[in-house]
């Protein structure tokens, strides 16, 4: 494996971030789990692999995903759920 990169292994439970850190998995990507379930995987496994939540994460439930012992946080709903907004620029030259 080349210097510097780690195994990431998506897990949906319990019982899949349990064999993804007995195989060696060094990030688990915690998929849509409720902030229980992903506070007891980060405290079992705290130390032996690192932790990102993924998955329903959005502007208003934010602060339920806060402090459940998580390194990482991603949260799509920045790029899918964006609302556009019309910008424009007119330059207007004085002569």
């Amino acid at each position: 494996m080349p210097h510097g990169l780690k195994i990431e292994v998506e897990v949906r439970d319990e019982r899949e971030a349990d064999e993804a850190v007995a195989a060696g998995a060094e990030i688990l990507l915690l998929d849509n789990m409720s902030p229980e379930t992903i506070r007891l995987i980060c405290a079992r496994h705290r130390g032996r692999a690192s932790f990102e939540i993924s998955g329903g994460v959005n502007g208003a439930n934010l602060d339920d995903y806060l402090g459940l012992g998580a390194d990482l946080l991603s949260m799509g709903a920045l790029t899918h759920s964006v609302k556009a907004v019309d910008i424009s620029m007119k330059i207007q030259v004085n002569r």
